[in-house]
């Protein structure tokens, strides 16, 4: 059972200082989802015997599935710019968690370590966030290059626009969100998701089609559940006390602080919690 921790796993950060990163709030993160992300996954159209690039893989959490997708005739490369999670991943190699060969290698994904028209596909998961539109353009010319024509390449990221929660007033998050947008990157990341499509297109790749999925989780919350809400809320929480808002605002996220008191949310009979995902999907021409 997941316990629910009194220090968020959203506000840590790997050894490159990307919040929300650290492995513990991954595995964390994508068990919540889990049903969403692998038909997401399901949709992108790997096939068995392929050769797939996770580009940006973090502590492996899609791994399993991708390489369960291309089968023993497959293979798999896995990069990452955080040295632990390419520790990570290795263990797992090593420990003989894969279907098919994988192989991790410290990397970023704007500039990437193969030869050209290597790949069959990409999947690119919650990478697109933290860069700057410079190196997203260039981490998407990579992205061409490695890819043979006629492959695929999947971007997945989160979509801040389409968050919210209940019971609360609705502006509290609003509010939250735009006291800490104009100095935190990520979020501005996760805002500009919504034009993966059209940057897809502007490359020149085909068969581009985008799609949001919603991942909603209301009472009664399972053990992992409960344990990510709490996380999130927590996390705030802690964020919250830092940035100049209105008293109201700061007494319902200091309500946030406890996941055992009966203020938090999780502890609400009608809480009700919704986040979006993008996944954009194109073919090198």
């Amino acid at each position: 059972m997941v316990g629910i921790a009194k220090t968020a796993h959203s506000i840590e950060e790997t050894s490159v200082g990307h919040a929300k990163s650290s492995a513990a709030w991954l595995d964390l993160h994508f068990k919540a989802a889990q049903a969403q992300y692998l038909e997401m996954l399901a949709s992108v159209g790997i096939q068995p015997s392929m050769h797939v690039l996770d580009a940006g893989c973090g502590s492996g959490s899609f791994l399993p599935f991708i390489s369960d997708r291309v089968g023993p005739s497959g293979k798999v490369h896995a990069v990452d710019i955080a040295k632990e999670n390419i520790a990570d991943v290795e263990e797992s190699v090593e420990a003989g968690s894969f279907l098919c060969p994988v192989q991790a290698e410290l990397s970023s994904i704007i500039s990437l370590p193969y030869a050209d028209n290597t790949f069959d596909a990409i999947w690119c998961a919650n990478v697109s966030e933290y860069l700057t539109d410079t190196e997203l353009s260039a981490s998407l010319e990579e992205f061409s290059r490695v890819v043979r024509p006629g492959g695929l390449i999947a971007i997945k990221e989160f979509d801040g626009r389409a968050m919210t929660f209940y019971p609360g007033n609705p502006q509290i998050l609003k509010r939250f969100i735009l006291a800490r947008y104009p100095t935190t990157s990520s979020i501005q990341g996760q805002y500009r998701a919504i034009s993966t499509k059209y940057r897809m297109e502007e490359l020149g790749w085909i068969d581009v089609r985008q799609q949001t999925t919603l991942v909603e989780h209301s009472q009664p919350l399972g053990s992992v559940e409960r344990a990510f809400l709490a996380d999130v809320f927590t996390g705030w929480s802690a964020i919250a006390g830092e940035l100049d808002l209105p008293s109201e605002d700061k007494q319902f996220w200091q309500e946030q602080e406890d996941p055992d008191a009966p203020t938090h949310l999780i502890n609400q009979p009608d809480v009700f919690w919704r986040e979006g995902v993008i996944l954009a999907i194109g073919q090198v021409d």
